[in-house]
C-alpha cells in the first residue's frame, strides 16, 4: 500500500509540473481596472517623476498599453514607445489622454486588466 502511494504521489508531482498552472506561477498578474491602476500607481509614479525619479514611471509606460482594449493596443504602444525613446514621459500621458480619456472614462474606466505582479510589487514598494 506504502508503495502503491509513493508511485501515486510521484505521479501527481509529474503532472503538476508540466501543468500550465505551474509555468502561469512565474507570470502572475493582478486583476484590477483601468481606473484603479491609474489612481494607485500611475499618479504617484508621475508625481516621482516630477521630482526626477522617473524609474515607476517608465516601467508603467513599458506595461500599459497591454491595458488597452485590443483596438487600441498598437497605439497606445507607439504612444509609449515615444515617450520612453525620448525621455518625456510625462508626454505620453499626455498624448493619451487626448485621445482616449473621454472614451476610456465613459466605456472602459471599470473594465478589467491584467497586470504583472512583478511589476505591482515593486511599484508598492517604489511609490
Amino acid at each position: 500500500m506504502r508503495n502503491t502511494r509513493q508511485v501515486a504521489g510521484g505521479m501527481l508531482l509529474a503532472v503538476l509540473a508540466a501543468s500550465p498552472v505551474m509555468l502561469q506561477a512565474a507570470d502572475a498578474t493582478v486583476s484590477t481596472n483601468v481606473r484603479d491602476f491609474m489612481k494607485s500607481y500611475v499618479k504617484p509614479a508621475e508625481k516621482l517623476a516630477k521630482k526626477g525619479e522617473a524609474e515607476p514611471l517608465r516601467r508603467i509606460l513599458a506595461a500599459v498599453p497591454a491595458m488597452a482594449q485590443a483596438d487600441d493596443q498598437a497605439q497606445w504602444q507607439v504612444i509609449a514607445d515615444k515617450a520612453l525613446a525620448s525621455g518625456d514621459l510625462r508626454a505620453s500621458c499626455k498624448a493619451c489622454h487626448s485621445e482616449y480619456k473621454k472614451t476610456y472614462k465613459k466605456e472602459y474606466r471599470d473594465s478589467k486588466v491584467e497586470v504583472s505582479a512583478e511589476l505591482v510589487d515593486y511599484l508598492k514598494k517604489a511609490l
